[in-house]
């Protein structure tokens, strides 16, 4: 009797180490996607760097210009 309650408690424990090997695995591809997609994805005109960045629609710049 005794190793039966043995082997299970072997077989619980190897399947939460196969259960958290894929949860991490999960985790890793998704940073692995988000910063790859990060990486590829095109550059917003709100970096522009230039003190004219546009927010909600309103260009600062033309605002100033037309004063």
């Amino acid at each position: 009797m005794e190793d039966v309650v043995v082997q299970r408690r072997n077989t619980v424990s190897q399947d939460r180490k196969f259960m958290a090997k894929t949860v991490v695995s999960a985790f890793a591809f998704a940073v692995v996607v988000i910063l790859s997609a990060s990486a590829f994805a095109p550059r917003s005109i709100a970096e522009a760097g230039n003190g004219c960045d546009p927010a909600y629609g309103i260009e600062p710049c033309l605002r100033q210009a037309s004063r």
